[in-house]
């Protein structure tokens, strides 16, 4: 025998690390985070990675579950110490298979850098990206990484010419299906698919329609095509689609139907300025959609024709992936999916992504959304049908464009949200790349009691069981043998474990019956969003939120209020408590 060789050195690990903590109690996971605590400002020669690490591949997942995302040991200290902050998400779920839902966005949702962080720190995002920017170099005629990492200083002009629908939708395209081989690679397979306009060319590639390189050369010549046609222009109305026909003439159409009251039009400029215009007026504020043309309408008409005879090049296969269709808002047949006439009528009419949220929620109930691409529309969206559908389940993995949030920070905190459900990565191909240790931690902290029962204390209230002696075997009513020992234990069973198929967060802190402008903004809140009981911490996005809705939510505090508050506010404070707070420190710089 001879000493054992000294272990290699931990290795470099990506900039954030995800804590994932589980118990079977809510008092014992509070005591988890605790001695976790005080181990991680105890023990600092010990790598925080490899902290990480074993907590996820060397515990046993329990029901009572808690995540959060730090930088480094400092900051695991400061959130493991208020465990009741926004930054720590804690629910209790017992582990199931769950479906997972991949959704894609359309454009509009880019923005400069996007997928940059992503690109620096994994290694199989920027592999699959790499193969995509060469493949399209020669079509495209410029390297898409120069305008996508333009690099410091070049950023306006980068900007410019993502809005350019030419150069935005095969970047877009890219970028999706990069991330979405990610999340595969970490174990994450969809079983249904959705994607919004061009975002359902990656669902039907990812399904084996047609393979990345050809995929890639039919999303750019889609985008040249649109790109050749004059420019136009769309804005989002918050009516239902009948009430928008109602408003607009022949030279407008409905580009999308989104939610049960929210719609795309699309048209003319000068039309759609017109519309927008008469809705300000109204008092029902319309968005713009940041595009260059009028997807969707009768402006793309010219083109169909030229289009029709590119996909008829391409060798169209049945899916092997189930995905909605957004033409008819219910899964895509093979008939469609191989038929070039199917995709020139896609590119020319409404989009039916409302309809395709309801087919997957009423065919998989249980079905985890995950929007795979820049910015979070498409989870606002699907939130916006809970009101159907209460169960629905949405998960963002990339930040929107205003938010200020590390993209990697918002992928490790969607993955683990996904582990709060039940969903775990396959954590050895997500650390595949690294060299990570197991370490020593503190244990399971066992809530220990008492069960001894000292002699001549009453052990039961039935007079048949108080006359036996204390080891005699008794029978149930159904039947069933049982011993003094056996109930015992199935008492400590019940008393010490609780067991649950749903997953509920818990107390988010209650709005101030004392505080006016709090009361105002969850009013205000649940006027818009149709919910009840909203809490001070409360995300107005992760309800269902989205920019059209902040629009009207800050129109009508600065009309209660009398101050000027832009909408930025609302991204930067997305909760009732912030948003009141940083209201209250406008107010006072204006008296």
């Amino acid at each position: 025998l001879e000493e054992a060789p000294t272990a290699a050195e931990s290795g470099a690990s990506r900039p954030w690390q995800l804590l994932c903590l589980s118990a079977k109690t809510p008092s014992a996971l509070d005591r988890i985070s605790s001695n976790l605590r005080n181990h991680l400002a105890e023990q600092t020669d010990v790598s925080f990675p490899d902290i990480a690490f074993t907590l996820k591949v060397g515990r046993k997942d329990l029901p009572h579950r808690r995540v959060l995302v730090c930088q480094n040991r400092e900051d695991a200290i400061r959130l493991l110490k208020h465990p009741e902050s926004q930054h720590v998400l804690t629910v209790k779920s017992e582990p199931k298979e769950r479906p997972l839902t991949f959704m894609f966005p359309g454009q509009g949702s880019q923005y400069v850098n996007m997928g940059l962080e992503l690109y620096r720190t994994e290694q199989v995002f920027k592999q699959r990206f790499d193969t995509c920017a060469d493949l399209l170099t020669p079509i495209l005629g410029l390297d898409l990484r120069n305008l996508v990492f333009p690099g410091l200083g070049c950023e306006r002009e980068a900007g410019k010419q993502l809005s350019s629908t030419s150069i935005t939708q095969p970047i877009l395209f890219s970028l999706e299906y990069s991330l979405a081989m990610l999340l595969r690679d970490w174990g994450f397979e969809a079983r249904a698919m959705v994607g919004h306009s061009i975002g359902e060319y990656v669902a039907a590639c990812l399904a084996g329609v047609f393979n990345l390189e050809e995929g890639l050369a039919l999303v750019a010549t889609r985008g040249r095509l649109m790109q050749s046609l004059p420019a136009g222009a769309m804005i989002a109305v918050p009516f239902t689609e009948k009430r928008v026909l109602d408003l607009i003439g022949q030279d407008l159409s409905v580009a999308a139907v989104n939610s049960t009251a929210l719609t795309v039009v699309s048209g003319p400029k000068k039309s759609i300025d017109r519309l927008q215009a008469r809705l300000q007026r109204e008092g029902s504020p319309a968005r713009y959609i940041h595009t260059s043309h009028a997807f969707h309408s009768t402006m793309m008409d010219p083109i169909l024709d030229e289009f029709k005879q590119e996909v008829g090049k391409v060798s169209l296969m049945p899916p092997e992936i189930p995905f909605t269709s957004n033409l008819t808002g219910t899964w895509i047949t093979e008939t469609q999916a191989t038929s070039p006439q199917y995709w020139v009528d896609h590119l020319r009419n409404t989009v039916r992504f409302s309809e395709d949220v309801k087919t997957i929620a009423e065919t998989e109930p249980e079905s985890v959304f995950i929007e795979v691409g820049p910015g979070t529309t498409l989870s606002s969206l699907v939130r916006q049908h809970r009101k159907s559908y209460k169960e629905l389940t949405v998960c963002s993995s990339m930040r929107h464009s205003k938010d200020n949030q590390p993209e990697l920070q918002v992928l490790l905190t969607m993955i683990g949200e996904l582990w709060l459900l039940g969903i775990s990565a396959d954590w050895h191909s997500f650390y595949s790349l690294e060299d990570r240790h197991r370490v020593p931690l503190p244990t399971y902290p066992f809530e220990r009691k008492r069960y001894w029962i000292d002699r001549g204390t009453p052990i039961s209230t039935n007079p048949l069981i108080d006359q036996l002696p204390p080891d005699q075997d008794v029978h149930d009513p159904t039947g069933q043998q049982c011993s003094m020992s056996t109930n015992l234990e199935n008492a400590l069973e019940t008393d010490i474990t609780t067991s649950s198929s749903t997953c509920t967060k818990q107390p988010n802190g209650q709005v101030s019956s004392s505080d006016a402008l709090q009361l105002d903004i969850a009013n205000i809140w649940q006027e818009l969003l149709g919910i009840d009981n909203i809490g001070l911490n409360d995300n107005f996005f992760d309800l269902g939120g989205h920019s059209l809705l902040g629009t009207q939510l800050i129109n009508r505090l600065q009309n209660d209020l009398k101050v000027d508050i832009q909408l930025q506010l609302l991204f930067e404070n997305p909760t009732i408590l912030d948003l009141a707070r940083e209201i209250e420190k406008q107010v006072e710089k204006n008296e």
